[in-house]
């Protein structure tokens, strides 16, 4: 029969074989065995039957099972009808999405061919029209045939117009049998990725229990090593086991970012208190009845943030109108000074009893304070969970404390170190990079892009969109816009793709500690802008970094 359709249809005719479909209403799987279509006379279902097919007098039709004949469920006219119906819906379904028409641009029909038979020798239904029944001796002049079946068909809709050309090849290439091409979407690898990372996370939460009931204990990793989601599973673990719990951090953004992380993640009324450490002095200032004023002078900033604010805890605390707590979990414990500690512990409502666990990396330390921790029992977190593979070893490069990656992590794309031209090259090359990640399947709020210095100080200072989608400030991060940060705000966060701007070796806020903490903030892809070798060993000791970012 294919033979015979090959040979006799004009060129014009596209002919398929075996046309499997499945009808989304009736969860119908259907075949047509042979679909003829052309763009003026219509689309043409063939039912196909071989020897050992049958009908009996009283009209069931049965086919030969070796020696048994059984009952067919339907006849072969029936079967042709069904499957043209079924098919036409699913086709009028996607051809409406694909163009808008209420109707497919083609008439359509069905026939049944005995091409092993002769005519003459069926005893053929009421239901059935010699136009469409194909024998042995049609098969000769099939071609005509075919079109005879269609015009049979074409009488149901006289005024029907043949579709333009165009539209007949868009119906045909795109809804009627499309080209299927599965290739590599880097949405769905970072997807991928994300899953993964998140089984280790899983993985590292066992860890917890192997020192949450110590009093007094110190976790010391590099970046990517869990610290944040131990620190959120152990906060969580102790609130839940009925301690009053404090999860205290530096950052600002990072606060809001374990807020929203604890919200999830634990029960109502069960849950730690959330905060960073200055936004504490800020409250305890309240409940003492007075409002502290941030010092316009720079000097006097650093020596308020690092004096004055703590010392007005302590008085809170001394006067009974700030409440105590049996547990405070700090991360990013690198960025609290040796005084701060104090206040830390008083804290505690059982100085002796009350569990204090701090989760740190000497090598985040970017403030231009050396890093300080209490004494305490001290374990070791040594694999990256957070980086791919290829992320990971260009952290090695940069610090002698980074962890090379878990044995299950992902290996990821290689870091792309770019030499950063003038700011109308620089928006050019982020607005290609950024189009390419948009169309690749990536989302807009899983890329941040991250400078030494505020954005009014980089070279996004005029800048409001990217690949024409908006540049918002970490503060005001929303879903479907990009976001900005700087890299001490961003420190403790990360980001599923990250561009690294701006960085000039020899500025004290690029030293190689920054550079550390901004490239491990990628999860998966990492872009880096330098005007100097980014992964120099050499480091630029920087006099310390303001903290008024942190300001609530």
């Amino acid at each position: 029969m294919f033979d015979a359709l090959a040979a006799e249809l004009p060129d014009d005719w596209f002919v398929y074989a075996n046309l499997q479909f499945l009808e989304r209403d009736e969860a119908a799987e259907g075949e047509a065995d042979f679909l003829c279509v052309h763009r003026t006379h219509g689309m043409l279902l063939i039912e196909c039957k071989g020897a050992g097919v049958s009908r009996d007098f009283d009209g069931v039709w049965r086919r030969q099972r070796g020696k048994d004949r059984e009952p067919m469920r339907h006849g072969p006219m029936r079967q042709a009808q069904t499957g043209i119906k079924n098919l036409s819906a699913e086709l009028g379904r996607r051809w409406a999405r694909e163009s808008g028409a209420a109707r497919l641009p083609v008439i359509t029909g069905h026939a049944v061919a005995f091409p092993l038979a002769r005519a003459g020798d069926l005893n053929l239904p009421l239901n059935w029209q010699p136009e469409l029944l194909f024998d042995c001796e049609a098969l000769a002049d099939i071609g005509a045939r075919v079109a005879a079946a269609l015009a049979f068909w074409r009488r149901a809709a006289p005024a029907f117009a043949a579709p333009p050309l165009s539209e007949f090849q868009r119906f045909r290439r795109r809804v009627l049998h499309p080209t299927l091409a599965l290739v590599p979407s880097l949405g769905a690898s970072l997807e991928l990725d994300r899953q993964q990372m998140v089984r280790l996370s899983d993985e590292q939460r066992s860890m917890v229990e192997a020192f949450v009931d110590n009093p007094r204990v110190n976790v010391l990793g590099g970046a990517g090593t869990g610290k944040t989601v131990l620190a959120v599973e152990a906060a969580c673990h102790l609130a839940e086991q009925g301690a009053h719990t404090l999860l205290l951090c530096f950052n600002r953004g990072l606060a809001d970012h374990l807020h929203q992380v604890v919200r999830a993640r634990s029960e109502p009324g069960a849950s730690p208190w959330v905060t960073s450490f200055h936004a504490l002095c800020f409250s305890a200032a309240g409940r003492l009845g007075r409002n502290l004023a941030v010092p316009p002078d720079r000097d006097a900033q650093r020596e308020f943030w690092r004096v004055d604010a703590p010392l007005t805890l302590l008085e809170a605390l001394e006067a009974g109108t700030l409440r105590r707590y049996d547990a405070v979990v700090v991360d990013e414990g690198q960025d609290f000074t040796a005084d701060w500690w104090q206040v830390v512990d008083a804290l505690l409502a059982d100085p002796e009893r009350g569990r204090r666990m701090v989760f740190y990396d000497p090598e985040q330390s970017i403030f231009g304070r050396k890093c300080s921790v209490p004494d305490a029992p001290t374990f070791k977190l040594t694999r990256n969970f957070r980086n791919t593979r290829a992320v990971a070893d260009l952290l090695l490069r940069l610090s002698d404390a980074a962890h090379a990656s878990h044995a299950r992590a992902p290996e990821g794309e290689p870091p792309q170190l770019l030499e950063q031209p003038g700011p109308r090259d620089l928006r050019r090359m982020l607005d290609q990079r950024v189009t390419r990640l948009l169309n690749a399947g990536v989302r807009a709020d899983d890329i941040v892009l991250l400078t030494p210095h505020s954005r009014r100080n980089s070279s996004l200072r005029d800048v409001s969109h990217i690949a024409d989608v908006p540049l918002l400030d970490l503060n005001d991060r929303t879903a479907g816009a990009l976001t900005h940060a700087t890299i001490t705000g961003f420190k403790g966060l990360e980001a599923e793709v990250v561009f690294l701007l701006d960085i000039q070796p020899d500025d004290p806020r690029c030293d190689r500690a920054a550079r550390y903490v901004g490239a491990s903030r990628a999860r998966s892809l990492l872009y880096v802008f330098s005007k100097g070798r980014f992964d120099e060993a050499a480091a630029v000791a920087g006099p310390g970094v303001g903290e008024d970012v942190n300001a609530p």
